[in-house]
């Protein structure tokens, strides 16, 4: 088509020419602007331009059925919002970079997009789950090319080469942080985090905040938020269970129901002996009729899925019933409808989560079956771990007599607990492919003639003098020393740092948490620096004071002991004790009972709390700073690494590995 405005006059100057030119110019670009471009169906659009950042492979709506019945439903211009709740790992982040870019670049409307904060959440957002889809794509060419973001920085705003605009907004901060721009549709990523009103706010939550952004296009508004799942009372499950609470449901080939098997119906780990079992026999079963279904199998059947509604069921193929009566979609599938769940993996962790006794991993791994792999939510809890028998611990001395080493032991670690009149003292020993055993333990006095300056540093020099001595192996004429002593610095510390400068291969620990003299949390670091040399499991090491200290998590430690004090005598992972007279022996057994955990839990987070029943619990410090000793050692490893040409025994005070 030739866009003319008038029939051109038959004389004109050279500036009447140019106006009416450039005016014909203007309004064919406008006219041409103002044509909307034909919205092409969301799915068909998808496999036109995306593929798989990660592996290169085309998107199909085969490859996970429950999002495509998604998108599917929010072709339609009918929902006004759509909650997501889906188990992790599962493509949600690229269910919502679909819809992101179906809005942007196939309908071509800005969005506002919402995260729980503007630095580190929009960072990983921007760089992992926005930018990568669409270089990824055939629509790479709409990455504008300078600009903020454009060298490879994170955006405060995206213009696209099409003029649309994405503009994100966080739920922290004031609500200056949710202000000026407005869109048709907003976008929200863990809205789990935006139902709470910020102090001082006068504007309602984060949520109401962000859903106000498009209050001018009222009526044709679409607020589309996915989140996981913690609690019950979130706002993520609330809004779930208010809105039209969509399942897919696939057929079962023996009843031709429709259905959408939960985690009651997860068959075939109850009964295992050994995790490979569990892997092997677990399978999900038909709802209806019971019958197994193996993954094979209902990955065939999902691609016949289709969602229904609260209310709806499926007759001869046909969706029979009314949605509910709200334009608010809410859209859940789990484990059972995720394309890529495998059964076998889930079963073990719901094997692992009955047979494994500590309480507080037993909780942990509750939250992630819950949460992240069923898409429910948890609930807050508080119980009592159940506390070890002392009649039963005194049947685990066995073997060995007390200050021998087992054959095939090749490693013996100290622990040192520090009190003002004695020091209690573990020497725990280990091997490759055999259980660790406690082969001595003991009790220092403190001397009280002398300033506890001077006490202390004398009192761990006698226990030195006996792991350096190290201790007879079992049918040898050979002596094996201890490799690392960890010893508390929680009480006097600068005395137990000179007691430790005495000797290479010892290290004063801090103990943070529950149980603890002072009663200061333990907080992981971030990263390593050049004063946290290293992170571990629960502790971590310190260069403070021109030394190595280690800091570590009590209670973790005390957990690990107790749990190795559960496994069955036949575990590789059972501690057991040797063999002393009675005395000696319940005196052990006395101070590892001393304590008792409790586990409380809220919103996918678990504390362990310990508790004294008497103070006679000094070999239960010693002995967890012993057992700690074992996997503080990988650092050691690491710093004798560093120099691999010197390969001498270090004796000498002050110039061991952890001194230069």
């Amino acid at each position: 088509m030739v866009l003319q405005l008038s029939e051109p006059p038959l004389y004109e100057t050279l500036n009447e020419h140019m106006y009416r030119l450039n005016a014909e110019r203007v309004v064919r670009e406008s006219m041409l602007l103002a044509v909307p471009a034909q919205k092409v169906h969301i799915l068909d659009w998808c496999e036109q331009n995306f593929v798989e950042p990660r592996s290169g492979i085309p998107y199909s709506r085969r490859s996970q059925p429950a999002t495509a019945l998604l998108l599917d439903l929010l072709n339609s211009d009918y929902w006004r919002s759509c909650m997501l709740v889906a188990p992790n790992q599962a493509g949600k982040s690229f269910t919502l970079a679909q819809y992101l870019f179906h809005v942007l670049f196939n309908l071509r409307e800005d969005v506002v997009y919402g995260v729980p904060d503007l630095d580190g959440m929009w960072r990983t957002k921007w760089l992992k789950d926005i930018l990568p889809f669409i270089e990824a794509s055939a629509l790479r060419h709409m990455i504008p090319k300078g600009g903020s973001g454009s060298d490879g920085g994170v955006p405060k705003l995206v213009l696209w080469n099409n003029h649309t605009t994405l503009t994100p907004m966080g739920a922290g901060g004031g609500d200056s942080q949710r202000a000026g721009a407005t869109s048709r549709v907003v976008l929200i990523t863990e809205v789990k985090d935006f139902g709470k009103t910020k102090v001082g706010s006068k504007e309602g939550t984060p949520y109401d905040q962000l859903v106000r952004r498009a209050l001018r296009h009222m009526g044709r508004e679409f607020i589309f938020s996915e989140s996981t799942i913690t609690t019950a009372s979130n706002l993520a499950w609330q809004m779930y269970l208010q809105g039209t609470q969509t399942v897919p449901h696939f057929p079962c080939e023996s009843c031709e129901e429709y259905i959408a098997p939960e985690r009651e119906h997860l068959i075939g780990w109850q009964d295992a002996r050994t995790e490979e079992e569990a892997r092997e026999k677990t399978m999900f079963s038909c709802p209806v009729c019971g019958i197994l279904i193996d993954d094979a199998k209902r990955r065939r059947l999902l691609q016949e899925a289709k969602a229904l509604h609260a209310g709806q069921t499926v007759d001869r193929g046909r969706v029979i019933g009314d949605p509910p009566p709200t334009r608010a979609l809410s859209f859940r599938f789990t484990a059972s409808t995720n394309m890529f769940a495998e059964s076998g993996a889930i079963g073990v962790m719901e094997w692992k989560k009955v047979r494994e006794q500590l309480a507080q991993r037993r909780s942990e791994r509750e939250v992630e079956l819950t949460q992240s792999i069923f898409a429910m939510p948890g609930s807050a809890f508080g119980f009592n771990v159940d506390p070890l028998d002392s009649n039963v611990l005194m049947r685990r001395a066995v073997g060995t007599e007390i200050g021998i080493v087992p054959s095939g032991m090749t490693h013996l670690w100290g622990g040192v607990d520090v009190r003002k009149t004695a020091m209690h003292w573990t020497v725990i020993a280990s091997g490759e492919g055999v259980a660790p055993k406690i082969i001595a333990w003991g009790e220092q006095p403190v001397l009280q003639d002398m300033p506890l300056e001077r006490a202390i540093p004398y009192a761990a020099a006698c226990i030195q003098e006996i792991m350096r001595e190290g201790f007879p192996v079992e049918e040898t004429k050979d002596r094996l020393p201890v490799m690392l002593t960890l010893m508390d610095a929680g009480w006097r510390p600068q005395d137990v740092y000179a007691a430790c400068d005495q000797d290479d291969f010892w290290i004063p620990v801090r103990g943070l948490g529950s149980g603890c003299l002072k009663k200061e949390a333990y907080k992981e670091p971030d990263k390593t620096s050049n004063v946290v040399r290293f992170i571990g499991d629960g502790f971590h090491v310190k260069f403070m004071d021109d030394r190595f200290v280690v800091q570590s998590n009590a209670s973790v430690y005390k957990s690990k002991l107790h749990q190795a004090l559960r496994e069955p005598l036949n575990s590789l992972q059972a501690m057991t004790f040797a063999k002393s007279d009675q005395f000696r022996l319940r005196k052990l057994v006395r101070h590892l009972t001393a304590e008792k955990e409790v586990i409380t839990g809220d919103a996918g987070v678990t504390a362990s709390e310990w508790e004294e029943q008497h103070d006679d619990n000094h070999l239960l410090d010693s002995t967890s700073y012993a057992n700690l000793a074992r996997f503080v050692w990988a650092f050691l490893q690491d710093i004798l690494a560093e120099d691999d040409t010197d390969s001498h025994t270090y004796t000498v005070a002050g110039s061991g590995p952890l001194f230069g």
